[in-house]
């Protein structure tokens, strides 16, 4: 909401500055005009106050004199909106973990500022779905805001390119971003599959959890983990294998509602971190540790998030028939496999000359089995023949 104030801000100078070098006078009262009608905490009774006082200046001094008037007006203005929005209340409607806490952290903004009946923000809260990260937990983010993308393009386009920077330049600058990226990422995958980080204290699941995540990711897992130590359970409701829980953290009024399944060990947490996240949150640890789980249930797991997660590919083994659609699909998806694998060994070998030399050896070698290899050869020669036919 920040951003929307300040960048609102300078753009209404700008086009305050254009009016006032080439533009007529009444353009220039039109849009100081309808500007005031789209502040936050403006009224009607304030646009009618600030119009007179507009007709007034314009009246008396020049437009120059005007505009300097009105801008610092619009600044106090702005500033003004700006706080509220940037204020605890605001802070709060981002940081509600469940949907019922938006609603009195909202109830309380309008009440303090005295914004009820103000259109703009009817608007925004009946778009609160899409704005508030409350209400979209259930659905899997990473916890990357939308705005996040932008953010992160903008400041690496920012710091490789000038206004005055040739075409050929900003591409040579963009292949070399993206070079040390790369290189970065190798840098991390050499790190996680020759290295484990050592916990904070022992414990089963947090072993095996070092094991299994990246790096990165064992230090999110293992900031919930030791985070549940701050957490207060009450048993809600019990019936055969069915448990539900309310959990509060120390120095915190949320209350959050744990369904756990003492046979499957499935667990939902309403705070929803591992539909979002893709990680067990405290709540859930916490309903674990207190019912002797010591091993991190597989399920709750994510490839994504592992030291595994570029191994592999998914391939379906259901192509069958001896159609010629078949056996182009089944090349495509073999082909598919080889090239992500190969792309792995080629990234790694790449890193030293012994490295290229080892998989250089290892392919003329792959090269003479191939050439001995019956069913290989024979698919070859159907190929040529295939080819031959086609030119003729």
């Amino acid at each position: 909401m920040k951003w929307v104030v300040l960048r609102m801000l300078g753009s209404l100078k700008k086009m305050f500055i254009i009016f006032y070098r080439g533009r007529k006078m009444k353009y220039l009262k039109q849009g100081m005009g309808r500007v005031c009608s789209i502040t936050l905490s403006a009224n009607k009774m304030k646009i009618k106050q600030w119009q007179k006082q507009l007709s007034k200046f314009f009246q008396v001094h020049s437009i120059g004199y005007a505009l300097g008037i009105f801008l610092r007006m619009l600044e106090r203005e702005l500033v003004v909106t700006l706080q509220i929005l940037s204020s605890r209340n605001n802070s709060s409607l981002h940081s509600c973990s469940t949907e019922t806490e938006f609603q009195p952290s909202w109830d309380d903004m309008i009440s303090r500022y005295n914004l009820g009946g103000n259109t703009w923000l009817e608007k925004l809260y009946s778009l609160r779905e899409k704005w508030c990260p409350v209400f979209s937990l259930d659905t899997f983010s990473a916890k990357i805001r939308s705005t996040q993308r932008s953010e992160s393009t903008n400041n690496v386009f920012h710091q490789i390119s000038t206004h005055t920077m040739e075409l050929i330049k900003f591409v040579h600058h963009c292949e070399k971003k993206i070079e040390e990226m790369r290189l970065a990422e190798l840098e991390d995958d050499y790190r996680c599959k020759n290295g484990t980080p050592r916990p904070q204290v022992w414990s089963r699941m947090l072993r095996r959890a070092a094991k299994v995540y990246t790096i990165k990711m064992f230090q999110l897992f293992e900031t919930e983990f030791v985070g549940c130590m701050g957490v207060r359970l009450k048993e809600a409701f019990k019936r055969d294998e069915a448990h539900s829980y309310e959990a509060i953290e120390d120095g915190k009024q949320s209350v959050h509602k744990i369904q756990y399944n003492s046979i499957s060990f499935d667990i939902s947490c309403s705070c929803k971190s591992f539909e979002s996240l893709g990680i067990l949150c405290r709540h859930a640890l916490k309903v674990s540790d207190i019912n002797n789980v010591t091993v991190l249930p597989t399920q709750y797991i994510l490839k994504r998030w592992t030291r595994e997660a570029k191994k592999g590919i998914v391939v379906s083994n259901n192509i069958s028939g001896g159609t010629s659609e078949n056996i182009k699909s089944a090349r495509l998806l073999r082909l598919s496999e080889l090239m992500h694998e190969g792309n792995s060994v080629y990234d790694i070998a790449s890193l030293s000359c012994s490295g290229t030399k080892i998989v250089k050896e290892l392919l003329v070698k792959a090269m003479k089995r191939l050439e001995k290899d019956k069913e290989t050869q024979d698919m070859l020669e159907n190929l040529n023949k295939v080819g031959n036919q086609s030119n003729l």
